[in-house]
């Protein structure tokens, strides 16, 4: 088996595992967003961060029932245009750390 197959076996899993040891983290998100009233979730990645954001829109969608939307950093950083995700719960993920 590769090592990409062992990854995406193991997301199951690992998803679990992040969800049991930050429950704490994830109800004080809960409640903060039911707090600003938010009704939608927009990810915010590049390259193959972004397929995994694909992963979490279907998770986010169906136990939240929120639309997730993509937002694209090259938006910003090379075409300078302003993007206003302040109603929104925004999730960015980045593989490296550097994005």
């Amino acid at each position: 088996m590769t090592i990409m197959q062992q990854e995406l076996f193991s997301e199951p899993q690992v998803i679990r595992d992040v969800i049991a040891n930050n429950i704490d983290v994830i109800a004080k998100i809960a409640e903060e967003v039911k707090k600003r009233g938010i009704t939608n979730i927009s990810t915010v990645a590049r390259g193959t961060s972004d397929n995994a954001t694909i992963c979490f829109k279907y998770i986010a969608e169906i136990l939240t029932g929120m639309p997730v939307a993509e937002c694209h950093p090259s938006i910003i950083t090379i075409y300078k245009s302003r993007v206003s995700i302040s109603d929104n719960l925004t999730i960015a993920i980045s593989q490296s750390g550097a994005s």
